[in-house]
């Protein structure tokens, strides 16, 4: 009953909006609906439609439903929602919402924390190809974290996230760049390269990539194994932190002289 007047509302603003778009909304599902409402940002639309969709049992509702409620999109942010949505989602088979899934039991976040069902997800995940479960994987089972400490294994793992991290960062993936740098920075699954590194952080952080420009700019702080260069070093700092990355801002007022860091 509760749901009654916002859906409504959203189904009649969602239908206006698709025949200004010429768009037949009769053989459109609730989730389709929804999707088109969330593309056009009209999310309080978009979620009465995937609530509804996710109620019919429509594929694909509840992983729309824990990225709204993770994003907190036209409903508050919820972790213990989007937990719900992500664990019915990754029961599905949906190897991103299985990744999540063991991102939430790992950090007790949305839910108790659960090393060994983290490391259960990131494996279901890792099975349905998803890039960087291989790394979390790889790196539960260095630390023993939910699984026994098992170096070969966490190596073979530390590999196969190399390679696919790589296949992933060629094909523009920002976050499969950061990370696959960071794996060349400390050696992890490919041979220490510093160099290597500094082109991978490069491009994800041109590309507007936070972590990546803070990343960048640690590299040319310090000088290790580039050439140490603070202006440019500040430049992806100040880039990363309009961004509103934190440790940006930390390293920037160590870099600046006091009270000159100026940032909106």
């Amino acid at each position: 009953m509760v749901l009654r007047y916002p859906f409504y509302t959203a189904v009649f603003f969602t239908s206006l909006m698709l025949a200004n778009m010429g768009v037949a909304i009769a053989s459109m599902s609730f989730y389709e609906l929804g999707l088109v409402a969330y593309s056009e940002k009209n999310y309080d639309a978009a979620a009465a439609l995937l609530l509804k969709a996710a109620k019919h049992g429509e594929p694909g509702a509840d992983y729309m439903l824990m990225r709204i409620y993770d994003e907190g999109k036209g409903v508050g942010r919820n972790k213990i929602s989007s937990f719900k949505w992500a664990k019915q989602a990754a029961e599905s088979g949906v190897s991103q919402a299985q990744y999540t899934v063991a991102g939430y039991f790992l950090s007790g976040m949305g839910t108790e924390k659960d090393p060994k069902q983290a490391a259960y997800w990131y494996t279901q995940a890792a099975n349905n190809g998803h890039h960087l479960a291989y790394y979390k994987l790889a790196e539960l089972y260095n630390n023993g974290t939910g699984v026994l400490v098992d170096a070969d294994k966490s190596q073979r793992m530390y590999e196969f996230a190399a390679g696919e991290m790589s296949v992933f960062a060629q094909k523009g993936d920002y976050s499969a760049q950061n990370q696959l740098a960071w794996m060349y920075e400390n050696g992890l699954g490919v041979r220490k390269n510093i160099e290597h590194a500094h082109i991978w952080y490069l491009r994800a952080a041109s590309s507007g990539y936070a972590e990546s420009q803070f990343n960048l700019a640690r590299l040319l702080s310090t000088g290790d194994g580039v050439s140490k260069n603070k202006a440019q070093a500040i430049y992806w700092l100040e880039q990363a932190a309009s961004q509103g990355f934190t440790k940006a801002r930390v390293l920037l007022t160590k870099l600046q002289p006091q009270n000159e860091v100026a940032l909106n």
